[in-house]
Order: structure tokens, then sequence, then C-alpha cells
């Protein structure tokens, strides 16, 4: 894992921030090629929108580079950036390390340094996160300082710091890998982690790590960070969102190196460029959507954002930011006996859970299953409308709890026989028709 992270050398320039848009269309005539509609989603560019293609299928799912002018031959005390995670499903499948990595070299500028690296290790299968700070070197004569540190790093030499850190959506981390004193013969460094809420306020300070090397007077180079990747398949790619920082040095904000460019990736990347301070990359699987009313504008939602088995889904109004309990992922399951499409209806930022038919015709998450009743039959009715009917509850469709305002938010969304007013979708007054509409990325 070491010597692909060491082999890293890359560049990227990014400005606005542009939308991403995609319209996931289920067409009845189309019903034989519908998987390939839904996993090939088609995407709508922005002017200042860049997309890398994948060009390096064993290698980082993307590697990054910053302004050269700003980081060659330059030595720095301290190096810092921040992830926000805009996207970050409950298990990122495919997404193990997102990280920046720098040099310490020598200050007699001789050359022959060490690589270290400092970063986040998101949520997945066998733990709940940490962050890592590293460095690849001799440790002969070195001191550890910091109880999360050990020596080794990568099955070699070096020393590894590390702890349990839960990364979560919605919350940016910054990372700070700092010399803290040099000498003659040693150089100490301390790698600190700041979480922050969706408020920027930060919430937990953490010293990932503290030690000494016995290798003289050193100082930070020529940084760039990348995201590892998995030996997962790039289908199996769990769609994640991050907006990146440019780095900056010295803990002084002002003095900061900004993208350069993608000089390589692994399965095809977006580059969003927000402003000179914020660039956001996504890649992954991109097919989560909004399940909206046609009659009223109001898309299906998980009542309170609480993720558990037996929670009602309501309809709400569709929120383009922070969305995350109104987006589905559609998977597709075959074809039913009347040529209609059959899918599953799974919650897009945990997808352990879908969308079933509960007792009295309700609709509620649900820990995924085989059952029929997370089973959904597609059947356009007219200009990308469709009707949503379950197989398990006797092909009742989905449509809204009758109320004397359609319009409210957190009305229940159940299954009727389709004569519920406020599913109306102008083709008569007993069909409840729905849209597939993306998420505004």
């Amino acid at each position: 894992m070491a010597t692909s992270r060491l082999q890293n050398t890359i560049s990227s320039y990014f400005k606005k921030y542009i939308c991403l848009s995609i319209l996931l269309i289920f067409n009845y005539s189309w019903a034989d090629n519908i998987e390939q509609i839904i996993k090939n989603s088609k995407y709508v560019l922005g002017s200042n929108q860049s997309y890398y293609k994948p060009n390096s299928p064993q290698g980082n799912i993307v590697n990054i580079a910053y302004d050269s002018t700003k980081i060659d031959k330059v030595f720095f005390n301290a190096i810092s950036n921040s992830y926000l995670f805009e996207r970050l499903a409950s298990k990122p499948k495919g997404t193990r390390y997102i990280a920046t990595q720098f040099w310490l070299d020598p200050l007699n500028g001789h050359g022959n340094g060490d690589a270290m690296y400092i970063g986040v290790n998101p949520p997945n299968l066998n733990y709940q996160g940490q962050v890592h700070f590293s460095y690849f070197g001799d440790s002969t004569g070195a001191v550890i300082l910091n109880t999360n540190c050990a020596f080794g790093a990568d099955g070699g030499s070096g020393i590894t710091c590390a702890t349990e850190f839960k990364a979560k959506e919605g919350y940016k981390y910054e990372l700070t890998a700092k010399i803290e004193e040099t000498t003659t013969n040693t150089t100490t460094l301390s790698g600190h982690v700041f979480e922050l809420d969706p408020s920027n306020n930060i919430i937990n300070s953490t010293e990932i790590g503290r030690f000494k090397i016995l290798k003289g007077a050193r100082g930070i180079t020529y940084p760039t960070s990348w995201i590892e990747g998995s030996s997962d398949s790039c289908d199996e790619l769990v769609y994640t969102r991050i907006e990146y920082s440019p780095l900056w040095f010295n803990e002084n904000r002002d003095n900061i190196a900004k993208f350069s460019t993608i000089e390589s990736n692994k399965c095809g990347v977006y580059v969003n460029r927000i402003n000179d301070n914020s660039t956001t990359i996504f890649y992954g699987n991109k097919k989560s959507v909004f399940i909206q009313n046609v009659n009223n504008g109001k898309v299906a939602d998980i009542y309170a954002g609480n993720i558990s088995n037996g929670t009602k889904l309501t309809q709400y109004t569709k929120k383009d930011f922070n969305s995350f309990n109104q987006l589905f992922d559609i998977n597709y399951k075959g074809i039913s006996y009347n040529g209609w499409p059959i899918v599953t209806i799974a919650v897009a930022n945990n997808t352990d859970y879908a969308v079933g038919a509960g007792t009295g015709h309700s609709l509620l998450i649900q820990k995924k299953s085989d059952s029929n009743y997370q089973k959904w039959a597609i059947d356009e009715a007219k200009n990308s409308k469709y009707r949503i009917m379950n197989i398990g509850d006797s092909y009742l469709m989905m449509d809204v709890r009758d109320a004397s305002d359609c319009n409210s938010d957190g009305l229940d969304l159940i299954l009727t026989y389709g004569n519920v007013e406020c599913g109306g979708g102008h083709i008569s007054d007993y069909m409840p028709l729905w849209s597939f509409i993306d998420f505004q990325s």
C-alpha cells in the first residue's frame, strides 16, 4: 500500500462551483434495457465542471496536485487542509483513505527525504473510522511521544499513529502536520485533527500522534493529495462527494497553494470549481434520486431523518442540499409478469435499509430483505410519470394520505388502489403519479 502512495505525482486548478444534474428516466418501451438506463444515468455538465476519464485502473481513486509555484523548493513548518464530506455513506465501499502526502526533507537542501502522510479513513465494514499520521523512513533512535503511535508503517520501517475517529456526513475535518522542534540531530512532529459541525464550530480536537526522529533538522516539502481505493470494482464504488480546501502553510490560512490538476484516477472523477478556496470532487456509482409527487411537487422523506426499521415515509418539500433523508437508490431486479421493471428502493445514505410495505398499507423504512414487500413495479403512465406499485401488497400504488391540504409537509405516504386525490397526476383523479429526479450536486 505504501509503495503506490509514494509513487503519486499529480496536478489540477479549480475556480467555480457548477451544479451537476442527472435526470433518471424509466420508459415502458425500454423495459428490456432499464438496467442500463439506471446504471448509465445521463449527466448534464456545467461549463466550469471538469470530468476526468479513468486512466489508472490499478491506481488510486484520484490523485491531486497543487500550484507548483507555491510549493517547489520551499520548506514549511506546518501543512494543513480540510475535507467536508458532503456525501458519505455509512459504509462507503471502495473509499479507503483520504489523505495528504508530503516529504520530510533535510534542511541542507540535499534531498533524500522521507515520505509522510496524514488523513482520514472513513467508516467501513471492519471499524467505525480512523485518522492516521504516518512516517515512512528509518526509525532507528526515534522516540514515540503519544500512545497512539507505534513503530512500523505499512509493513516497513517507520512510525504509524492512528486513533478511532468516525467521519460523518455534513461535517468538516481539518488536519495539520507540524514540525514542533528541530535540533542539529532531531526533528519532532505532531499530527492533529479538528472536527467542525455543519455550523463550522469546532466540536472535537484530537492529537493523532507525536514523535521525534533521529534524522537531523528537517522541513515539510512537496505536498500532494490522494484518495486511496480498494480492490472493489468501479461498479461497486459508492457515490462520495468531498469538498476540499487548498493547502495552507505554517498555520496561516492566507498562505495557500491551490489545486493544480488531477493527473490520474481509477474510475473517473468529477470536479466542481467553487472558488479558489474550495473545490468539490465526486465519484462513484451515482444513481440516487428524489421520488417526487407529480401533483404537488413534494418528495418522499424519511420521517425525522430516523433511518431505522419501522420509520414511516412522509412527503416533504424537496431540498437541494443536505437532503440526505430524501434520497433513494433505484436498483433493478428484473421484469415482472406483465412486462414492467421490478426495482428495490434503497435508502441512499444507508443501503442496509429500503422502502417497503408495512401493516395497514403503510410505507416504512425497513431492514433490507428479499421480501416482495420491498419490490416495486414501475409503470410509465405518461411522459416520464410513473405509477409505483408494490409487489407484496396486491400491487397497490404509492400515494399520499388524503388531507384537506394535499400540499402539506409531513403527510404519510401509503399504498392505495389509486383513489386518493393527493396523489392525482392530472391524467385521472385516481392515478397517483411520481417522477424520479436526480439530486442536484
